[in-house]
């Protein structure tokens, strides 16, 4: 320290030296005497070196050597050194005395540090001692200028810091780290959906034909042609809603996703009279030869009538899961899902016959002396699906654009429910109303009843969905549905048209037929089938 001293001193003369001689012109300078008694003139140019009572000259060190490091924080503390005698200015008569302008204060201002715990290239850590370099080394880079004054701010703390508390971790690391709880989502997530979704058709057997009247309308004979059935019913269009929440825990990890859905009942139509076709026959099979046979609802001459079938489907589903975040970033996340899933499905198909006898003919057709009657055939299921339900949803975010998927699949028990019913009502010509179990395929001691089985049942469902954010916290968004179940049971498979004549009321065959030994027609086992349903959902999402 010492040497630092004298070093700083020797610079201070010099740098007084300097000032004068600018001062002044060389010729009128004064001759310095040093300590010793020898004389220089500075005009020669040589340098005075400084002894100190001792007799050793002190050579200040050369520019750029790095002097010892000074503790942060803290106070130097020098040995005292003896005082030096000022020198003797001597000034030759006449001469005025040159000004010797005084070296600026050496002043250092240590800025307080931000709270940025990445130190550039080449500096050290405010924990460690401070090193006092060359002027290579560059200072560390503050937002504060040198001798800035810092007010109203209060130095960060040295010590070591903790890194941000976090309450849970991803199942894997992911690509988040610590920052996804930043980004986690909103604290509630509440959606409303309009479903424009669409149904799949049931296969249905050939229920109405008509053809010339020397055919009957019997399939495979001559002109006969099939009115309805005899393949899938044109697909059915629904609409309807659905209300899905998302609720998150206070750590962004775990929450709770659940909704419910439904589509509208939907009834289709199929009616047909004799005014459009003058033969209207309803085929099926007899069971005793095996043939293909028909009843007749109209035929020229003998009768007029009309058949309506009816159709209608209802649909419905809930599910409730506990969600986890799997992985995410601020754009991205993972989540995934399991919990429990059920499905509803309900159908009914009605087919209603109706006749009129042509006055004047009370035979030819169905039973003698009938005027008319209703000859009706009811097949109602009902499916509900219930089930563990696995899956993942994901999101990405890119500005106010967002898409999102969704893939589940629900593993459970379908619980089937049949109901099978039929009957007729005839008015006769002698006034009298009768009514009788059993239309023409639904008959009473063959098919008639109720009926329920158990299935395994697998519901995989997918969904897509591109939306645009209208605020921060209302979104909306366009997408597409898709949901399966392999494993249902639907009022076309329930038709049996395989029939024991014999069952069949009001309906005279000459000769007549000998009862079957089986039962037919049958419900059991049920004939089950899959059912998919699909299509447009049009969403507003809205977190707080």
């Amino acid at each position: 320290m010492r040497r630092l001293k004298a070093a700083g001193v020797s610079v201070l003369l010099s740098v007084g030296g300097l000032t004068a001689q600018e001062s002044v012109p060389a010729a009128k300078l004064g001759r310095i005497r040093p300590i010793d008694g020898r004389e220089t003139s500075r005009a020669q140019g040589g340098a005075t070196p400084m002894i100190p009572p001792g007799g050793t000259p002190l050579v200040p060190p050369p520019l750029g050597t790095p002097l010892q490091p000074v503790p942060m924080g803290g106070t130097t503390s020098l040995p005292p050194a003896k005082p030096f005698p000022n020198p003797t200015v001597v000034v030759e008569p006449g001469t005025p005395q040159p000004g010797i302008a005084a070296p600026p204060a050496a002043t250092f201002s240590m800025p307080a540090p931000t709270m940025n715990y990445a130190y550039p290239p080449g500096a050290i850590p405010m924990s460690g001692p401070m090193m006092v370099g060359p002027p290579s080394v560059q200072p560390m880079g503050y937002p504060y200028s040198p001798g800035t004054a810092l007010t109203g701010e209060a130095a960060p703390s040295l010590q070591p810091t903790m890194p941000a508390p976090q309450m849970d971790r991803p199942l894997f690391g992911g690509i988040g780290g610590p920052m996804a709880l930043l980004t986690a989502p909103s604290r509630w997530e509440l959606s409303a959906d309009y479903l424009l979704w669409w149904v799949k058709s049931q296969d249905v057997p050939a229920l109405v034909t008509t053809s010339s009247p020397q055919f009957n309308g019997i399939i495979g004979q001559g002109n006969t042609r099939v009115l309805y059935g005899g393949d899938n019913l044109a697909n059915t269009f629904q609409s309807g809603g659905r209300f899905w929440g998302n609720y998150w825990m206070p750590c962004s990890r775990w929450g709770i996703d659940g909704g419910i859905w439904f589509l509208g009942t939907t009834s289709t139509n199929y009616t047909t009279d004799s005014s459009a076709n003058p033969l209207i026959a309803r085929p099926f099979v007899r069971g005793d030869t095996g043939q293909n046979f028909s009843q007749l609802t109209a035929f020229p001459g003998l009768a007029t009538g009309s058949i309506n079938i009816n159709n209608t489907t209802n649909v419905w589903g809930s599910e409730v899961s506990a969600r986890r975040m799997i992985s995410g970033n601020t754009s991205s996340r993972l989540d995934g899902l399991i919990g429990f899933k059920n499905m509803n499905l309900s159908e009914n198909l009605t087919i209603t016959e109706q006749f009129q006898r042509v006055p004047g003919t009370l035979s030819g057709i169905g039973a003698p002396g009938a005027l008319s009657g209703t000859v009706q055939d009811a097949f109602a299921t009902q499916n509900y699906f219930y089930g563990v339900n696995l899956g993942l949803v994901g999101e990405v975010r890119r500005g106010r654009w967002f898409a999102n998927g969704r893939a589940t699949v629900g593993l459970g028990q379908v619980y089937q429910y049949a109901q099978i019913n039929g009957g007729q009502t005839i008015n006769n010509a002698n006034g009298t109303t009768s009514q009788t179990a059993g239309g023409l395929l639904a008959l009473s001691n063959a098919n008639i009843g109720s009926y329920s089985e158990t299935h395994f049942g697998v519901m995989p469902e997918v969904g897509l969905t591109l939306g645009f954010y209208i605020t921060q916290n209302l979104r909306f968004g366009i997408g597409y549905n898709l949901l399966y179940l392999n494993n249902v049971i639907r009022p076309a498979n329930l038709i049996d048209t395989n029939l024991d004549a014999t069952k069949i009321p009001n309906f005279p065959l000459n000769p007549a037929p000998a009862p079957l030994t089986t039962n037919r027609p049958s419900a059991q086992p049920f004939r089950t089938t899959d059912i998919a349903i699909q299509g447009l959902t049009f969403s507003l999402n809205w977190a707080f």
